[in-house]
This record gives structure tokens, C-alpha cells and sequence, in this order.
């Protein structure tokens, strides 16, 4: 037995799209839009993503120079601080090495003999004094000259020079004589013996 197979239905028939010219050129203007609109769109996009860099570069910058300008001036107050912790130590180092001079004149006067009369006082920034004086005769000035040496508050002491000298139509043995003070006569010496020596000459506690 034989099956046949009958196709009831139509067959297709292909056609073929023929576009006038009017109508390309619709078709080319619609395409030639969509692609301008499509370059303008990324543009704008690009446009803006560089905007946003450049905004977010330029508040970057300004941070970046805000913590440079800080660190710039810490540096600056470093430098001062640094500057003024030179200048106090300078100022700690004189203060230091000041002379006493209230123990000074006290342990002077109290060696001074009474024939003795001291003239002149002479401090340097060394340490060094220069005295001069005049006294009766050479002995006394010796005496003086030893009992200088006694002290603790004087070292290197010297007489320089003596001679005759004329004071009042008489005359006088005129001396001069150089001394260093010792740790004992400055500020750096702050032990229990000056501080109670320095009580006692100076009850107003002023040097």
C-alpha cells in the first residue's frame, strides 16, 4: 500500500525588498542619526568621567599641599624649638658658671686685713678677678696675697705687681694682684656648705 503525502499548503514565495531612493535615503539619515547620537551620548560620558578626575586630581592636590604645608611647618617649629633649646642651654651654661658674688665679696672682705684697702675689683668672663690695693708696707700685702691662697673659693693667686705709691702726701705700697674663683664661688656649686654660707652672709637671699 502506497501513502502519498499532499502539501495543502500555499508555497512561499520570496520576495525581495526593493526601497526607493527616497526611501534609503530615510534609511541612511536614521542611521547616520543614531550613530551621532550614539557619538554624542559617549562624549558626554567621557566628558563627564574626565570632569570627575580632574575634580577628584584637584581636591587630591589641595590635600596633598594642606599636608605638605603642615609638615613644612613642623618643621619650622622643630627649628625654633630646636634654636631655643640651644639658646637655654646657653643661657643654663652662663647661669652655671655666674659668680657668687655676694660669698665673693663677703670671703673678700673677710680676708682683707685692717691695714689693707682695696681700690679696685675687676671680674672677667673666665673666672679671673683683678684686684688692686694699698696697704702700709710690703708685709701686709704678702699677708693678704697668702690668705687669698687659704680660701676655697680662690685659686692662681698672684701678685702681679707692688710699688710705692702717693695717697694724701703719704706714701703707700700700691699692689695688684689676679685670682681665679674656683667651683665654690659659682652658681654650678650648690652643695649644703654655700647654700648655708650664702643664708648667713645675705639673710634677704638676693646675690
Amino acid at each position: 500500500m502506497v501513502k502519498l503525502r499532499v502539501n495543502l499548503l500555499p508555497k512561499l514565495k520570496k520576495q525581495r525588498i526593493h526601497l526607493t531612493r527616497e526611501q534609503w535615503k530615510i534609511v541612511s539619515i536614521v542611521t547616520a542619526g543614531l550613530v551621532v547620537v550614539a557619538f554624542l551620548a559617549i562624549s558626554i560620558f567621557v566628558w563627564a568621567q574626565k570632569r570627575s578626575y580632574a575634580q577628584e586630581q584637584t581636591s587630591w592636590n589641595q590635600k596633598i599641599a594642606t599636608i605638605n604645608s603642615q609638615i613644612e611647618g613642623g618643621q619650622e617649629i622643630a627649628k625654633k624649638a630646636e634654636g631655643l633649646n640651644e639658646q637655654l642651654s646657653t643661657i643654663s651654661e652662663l647661669l652655671k658658671n655666674h659668680p657668687r658674688w655676694s660669698l665673693i665679696l663677703k670671703e673678700l672682705s673677710g680676708l682683707t686685713p685692717s691695714n689693707v684697702q682695696l681700690v679696685n675689683l675687676a671680674g672677667e668672663t673666665d673666672g679671673k678677678i683683678n684686684l688692686s690695693g694699698i696697704t702700709a708696707d710690703y708685709k701686709a700685702a704678702a699677708a693678704f696675697v697668702k690668705s687669698l691662697q687659704s680660701s676655697e673659693y680662690f685659686s692662681n693667686v698672684e701678685l702681679a705687681s707692688a710699688g710705692l705709691t702717693e695717697q694724701a702726701g703719704q706714701f703707700r705700697i700700691g699692689f695688684n694682684l689676679s685670682l681665679e674663683l674656683t667651683g665654690k664661688a659659682l652658681r654650678s656649686e650648690s652643695g649644703t656648705t654655700s647654700t648655708d654660707t650664702s643664708t648667713s652672709s645675705n639673710p634677704g637671699g638676693t646675690e
